[in-house]
């Protein structure tokens, strides 16, 4: 369990300043942050419910845009300097292989942390069928979404976090260069 602690702590921490950075985006205010607890490898930002929800979309999105971008460029450098590498552990240098193995390491830490949690989704899913309730007919377009956010973390059972982080993966090695 401590191992796996230590391996998501960069990822639950990317998570996290992703919900804080689009509050503050948003112009949401925080109440609390957490970036990470020890005891079960989470984290959590506490903040006011934004006016619109698009707001609260964007805020619910965040750590999937961070942790995604952040990830695939880890990807994209370990993909990009393998080749270095290789050269430079044949002629006994481990420095760069090293870092490429670290790379490697907190991308996969934080891709694994990239999809929003059940929390977030449940939050949208609340949010949107409080607004369509109230009578704010824009909110039918959010529920698609939130639905999918909803069934994606009803699928992490099925390691479809893992799936996301081979799919970054693919990417990486497809454009390694841009």
């Amino acid at each position: 369990m401590i191992v796996w602690t230590v391996l998501a702590l960069p990822g639950v921490v990317i998570h996290e300043l992703g919900h804080y950075l689009f509050c503050r985006l948003v112009g949401t205010k925080v109440q609390e942050v957490v970036f990470f607890q020890r005891a079960d490898a989470s984290g959590y930002v506490v903040h006011s419910i934004p006016k619109k929800l698009r707001q609260h979309a964007v805020i619910v999105c965040g750590p999937l845009v961070m942790n995604s971008i952040l990830s695939f460029l880890l990807f994209r450098a370990v993909a990009s300097g393998a080749t270095d590498a290789l050269a430079d552990l044949e002629t006994g240098g481990v420095l760069s292989t090293l870092q490429l193995f670290v790379a490697a390491l907190l991308g996969i830490s934080i891709a694994l942390q990239a999809i929003p949690s059940p929390a977030d989704a449940r939050s949208l899913w609340n949010v949107t069928l409080d607004r369509l309730q109230h009578g704010h007919l824009w909110a039918i377009f959010a529920v698609p979404f939130a639905a999918t956010l909803v069934g994606i973390n009803r699928l992490r059972r099925y390691w479809i976090d893992w799936l996301y982080l081979a799919g970054l993966v693919v990417l990486a090695i497809r454009f390694p260069n841009g």
